[in-house]
């Protein structure tokens, strides 16, 4: 057993926690890793994934698993399945099934494309349902979880089958069923393997049942769905508690389970196992895992190999037996198909600083004896927890050029939200890209995507320099750079808008030179008129020869201005009266760039309400005093509405309150030339003048104006209709429909109000 390559960081998102990884081998080769994240989809924890070739490097950027982002969604695992697809499952806490917890998945294809949305699993919803794990065989899949209050007593296992297009499958004629057949106190923290012929084995915890605080249990399936024998416990030992458990399907038809046991070796915890055959016989007795005993050994995961064998990982707390290191390792050991040891414990992770941890390992077989493990690592990515893998096996059988290295694309970026509605802006003109084993990028790409709050607002894109030297030109979606000789495409721009992920393919013109020209020239542009403040994106270098960068992160944050014309001056007060209240305002552009606005004064006129007006040249400046609009001042006058006439005058229309127009509340106009000289008195808008008539509103078009209003009783009913009435600009009604004013309403008032 070998390393190959350096450990790597997994997750390209490194703010806040980042734990709990889980990893699957997939069918058409390559690996899939999944996580959860905290913070990153903006609600809480959430699930993200990023897949691999078979070297290790990664395919595509990281992305969100669940599609729900309310409350937190947390306790994934995956699986890859026979036709190349795979499938993620995990615990949803927002309640978004009716109840608290309970059991989603999402199907991907082999390209890694979510198939169909995000469903649930669980038809059981009361209560809880979560701790979910998948397995796959021939066809299709399997997943367990616990399910709290269903089987009478506590916890209880439950299981799903589906066919690869995630199709439910019956088993013994219905969908889920429960596992355990122990029902009394709690079985939970299940776990499943499959055997390509469709078999499985459930294993899980299951509390008091062994004459202790907890043992592992275990149930064999048959292909159909029917139990291969009973229920059976798996630890030898009953002492104290056996829980954490894990199994895998072995190559030659057997199964082995691995399990924390607690103080069994001595010390607070050890990593015990036993292997099965294709019977479900125990094969010699459980042995213990863990050379090291002193500490704690557990977080145990197993793992089948290429040739009948096994490794097994597990978390290590001993402040490394080397007497340097972490606190806590991670290590893993590799077993034969009948239990016997391959080799002694190996650590896996690199770090030596006493102050870091590492954890939560899981681990994935990659063929011919290679496999990967992933862990959770402690303030080892500079935020407070990250996800990383390290390969083991061939290097041969796993080749990989030397990767491009990125450099300074990191930090924050703040933009004015006037900006980047106007005009594309470059994220990070700093950005260097260097390859020491190769100049080859024909073939190659940059990726450039988001890993937090990215959304349809969010514009990527590349400038256009020119086609000068040394400058990156933009035609259609072709990029050119001149390396001297003039501009040559060197690639294919497709993605970017919408929030999609930009991504330019090279051609076998593309040399570093051109390609760090390329990645200084990225912009960001939002359409947004109230843009969320803030985005992260990542971005990615791939060579001709497969090398990949590392992801560099850029925050970019939009500050939030007003929209529309910038302020030329400060708000400035447009009443010169000040005493009591003066209220709503209405304003009219006139033909020549000045505009009046006019609103409604409290006492102004020697009665209760009154309409007044001011002119302003197009510079803000008044013109003249503010003056009275209506003449007749009894009572109260409200509701100032105003339109500009093509005349180059305006017209005032507002609401009489006084029975001015002979019985209750009325509507009057005004009119006025360009120069603000009253056009004759004021004048009465209804003829219809029994009930009220009130709420009016004013629109101008060419050679004349109209005016709307609601009307109690015109119709014949007792509720209320629109009315307009039109004039010309000197001020003469216009039949609408052959009278003057005319019903808008088509529903008489008398069936409700308008």
């Amino acid at each position: 057993m070998m390393k190959i390559y350096p450990e790597e960081l997994v997750t390209t998102y490194t703010t806040d926690y980042q734990f709990d990884p889980a990893v699957a081998q997939l069918n058409g080769g390559g690996y899939v890793v999944v996580w959860t994240s905290r913070n990153q989809d903006g609600s809480g924890d959430g699930i993200y994934m990023q897949r691999f070739d078979a070297s290790g490097l990664p395919v595509g950027p990281e992305s969100r698993v669940n599609a729900t982002t309310s409350g937190s969604q947390v306790e994934a695992d995956v699986v890859g399945l026979s036709d190349g697809s795979y499938v993620v499952v995990w615990t949803d806490q927002s309640g978004i099934d009716g109840s608290s917890y309970g059991v989603y998945m999402q199907r991907y294809s082999a390209a890694g494309l979510a198939l169909g949305t995000q469903q649930k699993v669980n038809t059981f919803t009361t209560n809880d349902q979560g701790q979910p794990s998948v397995a796959g065989y021939a066809g299709g899949y399997i997943v367990t979880w616990y399910s709290n209050g269903q089987d009478g007593s506590g916890y209880g296992v439950y299981a799903q089958r589906y066919d690869n297009a995630g199709n439910p499958v019956l088993t013994n004629g219905v969908n889920e069923f429960r596992v355990n057949t122990t029902t009394s106190g709690n079985q939970y923290e299940p776990d499943v393997a499959a055997f390509s012929d469709g078999r499985f084995v459930v294993v899980w915890r299951s509390d008091n049942q062994d004459g202790s605080s907890a043992g592992v249990y275990a149930q064999r399936y048959n292909a159909d769905g029917t139990t291969a024998g009973g229920e059976f416990r798996v630890n030898s030992t009953t002492a104290n508690a056996q829980y954490e458990t894990k199994v895998a399907a072995l190559g030659g038809g057997g199964f082995v389970v691995v399990w924390r046991s607690d103080s069994q070796d001595g010390s607070s915890a050890g990593v015990y196992a036993q292997v099965y055959d294709s019977n479900g016989a125990a094969v010699g007795g459980e042995f213990r895992v863990n050379e090291t005993t002193a500490g704690g050994q557990y977080q145990p995961d197993v793992e089948a190999l290429d040739g009948g064998g096994f490794a097994v990982t597990w978390r290590n707390d001993n402040y490394d037996v080397s007497g340097t290191g972490s606190y806590q390792d991670v290590y893993v050991r590799e077993y034969a198909a009948n239990g016997t040891a391959l080799t002694g414990q190996v650590k896996v992770n690199t770090p030596t600083d006493s102050q870091t941890s590492q954890y939560e390992p899981a681990i994935a077989n990659l063929g011919s004896g290679n496999y990967v493990v992933v862990w959770r690592s402690d303030e080892q990515d500079g935020s407070l927890s990250g996800v990383y893998q390290q390969l083991f096996g061939d290097a041969a059988e796993l080749p990989r050029q030397a990767n491009p290295e990125l450099g300074d694309f990191t930090g924050t970026v703040t933009f004015g939200e006037n900006l980047v509605n106007a005009t594309p802006q470059l994220i990070d003109a700093a950005v260097s890209v260097t390859d020491i084993d190769s100049a080859n990028f024909d073939g190659g790409r940059v990726e450039i995507f988001y890993t937090q709050f990215g959304s349809a607002e969010d514009q990527l894109g590349v400038r256009n320099q020119g086609s000068g030297v040394a400058q990156i030109g933009v035609s259609g979606n072709t990029v050119t750079y001149n390396y001297g000789g003039g501009a040559v495409a060197i690639g294919t721009i497709s993605g970017g808008t919408n929030g999609s992920m930009l991504t330019v393919t090279f051609n076998a013109n593309a040399t570093v030179d051109g390609v760090e020209a390329l990645i200084q020239n990225l912009t960001y542009a939002s359409t947004a008129s109230s843009p969320q403040a803030s985005r992260t994106v990542s971005l990615r270098v791939h060579d001709g020869d497969g090398g990949v960068s590392n992801a560099g992160s850029v925050v970019i944050n939009v500050t939030r201005e007003e929209d529309g014309a910038a302020r030329t001056y400060g708000e400035e007060q447009v009443n010169t009266y000040t005493a009591s209240n003066q209220e709503w305002p209405s304003a009219a552009r006139l033909n020549d760039g000045s505009y009046v606005v006019v609103w409604q004064s409290y006492a102004q006129d020697g009665n209760v309400e009154g309409i007044y007006a001011q002119r302003f040249a197009n510079n803000g400046e008044a013109i003249g005093p503010e003056v009275q609009v209506n003449t007749l001042t009894g009572g109260q006058q409200s509701w100032p509405q105003i339109a500009a006439l093509s005349n180059g005058g305006y017209v005032v229309v507002w609401q009489d309150d006084n029975g001015n127009d002979g019985n209750g509340w009325g509507v009057y106009g005004q009119r006025y030339s360009a120069d603000g000289a009253a056009q004759g008195g004021q004048f009465l808008i209804n003829t219809f003048v029994s009930g009220n008539q009130y709420h009016d509103g004013v629109t101008a078009y060419a050679g004349g104006f109209a005016v709307v209003w609601s009307s109690t009783g015109n119709a014949g009913g007792s509720s209320h209709d629109i009315y307009v009435q039109r004039f010309d600009n000197d001020g003469n009604r216009v039949l609408t429909t052959g009278v003057n004013e005319a019903r808008v309403s088509t529903i008489p008032g008398a069936a409700g109000a308008q």
